[in-house]
């Protein structure tokens, strides 16, 4: 077994000396990007951190007639570059299945003391025997591990009680649609590992019990390659992706982001209605709103297309294939003021009921009536 030798020195923002036995490099970039020059040549990596998704290109200083050699190397960049644009544009094939937190809050916690009865019965059997006797080290060192087992085993089942009878209070409050509850929920640590493997700087709003708001960046730049892998004249090369490509990719991307955000909220809170907004250096690409019914029928093994699909929910979304992306506005606003609409026009109708009297501004009315008919 040998010795290796790896530091890195921060130059700069983004910027590092790697030193190590084969040599001297720099690295340039951020987390997910980068770019190495090296004593064998340079090398690009894109990847979603803790996704294990990546592409990687390199390119060697090695003479023309040592390339021969490299074909296989070729061909399995070629793979990986298709299985990269096949991952991130496909997102919303993989999603958890949902929590039942009608269930959860009805269910009944038992202590489990097994584990525990059995430490204490291992810790009882130790007597002296011919080998050991009472007050010999031997046997008061196995007399104390036994023992310390025993109360670690029984912390353990007093720890996973505890844990099981906080989720049921969790779900209590859940399932009455408790604004406190569902942000517990989202910032739960499993459940912020579970978000922060696709999602970037994501931020959530409570509109009412049936409905959260998500706000995701896309980090579109460090994720779409500019340059892609493909075989021309039966050799694999590397060439720049035309701008109409290059953003169709992008689309697709963010739709599928989008799709996978939305899928994912539907398991985790009992919400219908969710708005997700995709934002790219602060310009707003995507806005929808995805209905729970809708996602819950949808076969996306099946699904052909992120951007085609996004078009059966209400959505805004400017796009060409020559300029792509440009900036919209969000639906949460309109959201937020079909409900205080619905709210102005319930209390209207319950004043009449009771038959008092009735101070509402001509204008406040009729905006809400065109709101309603609008989004309806």
């Amino acid at each position: 077994m040998g010795f290796y030798f790896r530091k890195s020195i921060n130059l700069a923002k983004g910027v590092r000396l790697n030193l190590s036995k084969s040599g001297v490099s720099v690295s340039l970039g951020t987390k997910g990007a980068r770019f190495t020059i090296g004593p064998k040549g340079t090398r690009t990596t894109f990847s979603i951190p803790n996704t294990g998704i990546y592409y990687t290109k390199n390119y060697s200083y090695k003479k023309k007639e040592e390339k021969e050699n490299n074909v296989s190397c070729d061909v399995k960049q070629l793979d990986q570059y298709n299985d990269y644009l096949d991952n991130v544009t496909k997102l919303y094939k993989f999603s958890y299945n949902p929590i039942d937190w009608q269930k959860l809050s009805v269910s009944k916690v038992e202590y489990d003391d097994s584990e525990e009865i059995a430490a204490e019965k291992q810790y009882n059997e130790i007597k002296p025997n011919i080998f050991m006797e009472e007050g010999d080290e031997i046997f008061e060192k196995k007399k104390h591990q036994a023992y310390q087992h025993f109360l670690d085993v029984k912390k353990q089942a007093q720890e996973k009680y505890q844990t099981q009878n906080e989720i049921v209070e969790l779900a209590k409050m859940v399932v009455t649609g408790d604004s406190d509850s569902y942000y517990q929920v989202l910032s739960n640590d499993e459940t912020a590992e579970r978000l922060k493997e696709y999602f970037k700087d994501i931020e959530f709003c409570y509109i009412d019990r049936y409905t959260m708001a998500v706000c995701v960046n896309t980090d579109i730049d460090r994720i779409i390659p500019e340059v892609k892998v493909v075989k021309q004249n039966n050799k694999i090369i590397e060439k720049n992706i035309p701008t109409v490509e290059y953003n169709k990719i992008s689309q697709d991307y963010v739709c599928s982001l989008a799709i996978r955000l939305a899928r994912e909220m539907f398991s985790l809170l009992p919400i219908d209605k969710l708005v997700v907004d995709c934002v790219e250096n602060d310009t707003l690409l995507l806005s929808v709103v995805f209905e729970k019914d809708e996602i819950e029928n949808t076969d996306f093994d099946s699904l052909p297309d992120a951007s085609d699909y996004i078009k059966k929910y209400d959505n805004h979304m400017s796009f060409t294939q020559t300029k792509g992306f440009g900036e919209v506005e969000s639906l949460l606003k309109k959201l937020e003021m079909h409900k205080n609409c619905n709210n102005i026009l319930y209390y209207f109708f319950l004043l009449l009921e009771n038959n008092e009297s009735i101070v509402i501004e001509k204008n406040t009315i009729s905006s809400c009536i065109l709101d309603i008919k609008g989004i309806e």
